[in-house]
């Protein structure tokens, strides 16, 4: 009975230490799902917040996340290349253009993407977001 103790022990940790998992950080995690290219469907304005939102509609306009952290945004055949970063555990977007200004990510999977950014311009606290499909 005793060995079969001691047996049970030894296997219980021989399959706790083969189980690790790996620790991958949020902001790995939000790298890997953006990679590829997002066609933008619609943004929405909410001047200030709580107003009705304000959609504009898109036909022809995506973003394309790259591995090295560069993208191509085309609004409507109108190119811009730069570059990207994904911050704070994965929850905020940085396009470097726009130094300064970070859209926080609402959803990312492998269908959709939305992001936002609050702002004031002198009408109360603002909200615009950015719906993608893949």
């Amino acid at each position: 009975m005793k060995n079969l103790i001691i047996a049970f022990i030894v296997l219980c940790i021989t399959l706790l230490t083969n189980c690790e998992k790996e620790n991958i950080d949020g902001n790995t995690l939000t790298r890997e799902k953006i990679i590829g290219k997002w066609t933008l469907v619609m943004h929405s304005e909410q001047i200030p917040i709580g107003a009705p939102e304000q959609k504009h509609l898109y036909n022809d306009s995506s973003y394309e996340f790259r591995q090295d952290q560069s993208i191509t945004i085309n609004h409507s055949g109108n190119l811009t290349e730069d570059e990207w970063s994904i911050l704070d555990d994965g929850k905020l977007l940085n396009i470097h253009d726009q130094t300064g200004i970070y859209y926080k990510i609402d959803k990312l999977d492998k269908d959709s993407l939305i992001f936002y950014r609050d702002f004031d311009e002198g009408n109360g606290p603002s909200r615009r977001t950015f719906y993608f499909k893949k």
